[in-house]
C-alpha cells in the first residue's frame, strides 16, 4: 500500500499502527510525529477517514480534518464525528491547510 502513495519519499518521518503500543483514538501515535518532526501538535493538522482518526487529532490537540470519502461506510455519519473541516476529495486539502 504505502509503495502506491506518490510523494511519499518525501515524507519526514511514518509510523505504523503497529509500531505504537496504543491505537487510535490514544494520541501517542500523532504526538510521536510532531515531535519527530519538531512542530508542536497545535500547529498540526490530521486528515482522516474515520471517527478515531477524529478523535485522536482531538486528544492530540491537532486540527481535525476529516475526509468524506475513503473507508467511510455509507450509514457514517462523518458530519456528527467533530472535526474542525472536512473534504471530499485531496486537491481541497490546499484550501485549508497553508505552510
Amino acid at each position: 500500500l504505502l509503495e502506491k502513495i506518490p510523494g511519499l519519499e518525501q515524507s519526514r518521518c511514518l509510523i505504523a499502527a503497529d509500531s505504537m503500543p496504543l491505537r487510535k483514538p490514544h494520541a501517542c501515535g500523532l504526538l510521536l510525529g510532531a515531535a519527530e518532526i519538531g512542530v508542536a501538535p497545535w500547529h498540526c493538522a490530521y486528515i482522516g477517514d474515520s471517527r478515531r482518526d477524529i478523535q485522536a487529532a482531538q486528544h492530540a490537540r491537532m486540527h481535525s480534518v476529516a475526509a468524506t470519502y475513503g473507508y467511510i461506510k455509507d450509514d457514517d455519519d462523518h458530519r456528527s464525528w467533530g472535526a474542525d473541516c472536512f473534504i471530499d476529495a485531496l486537491p481541497e486539502l490546499s484550501d485549508i491547510v497553508k505552510p
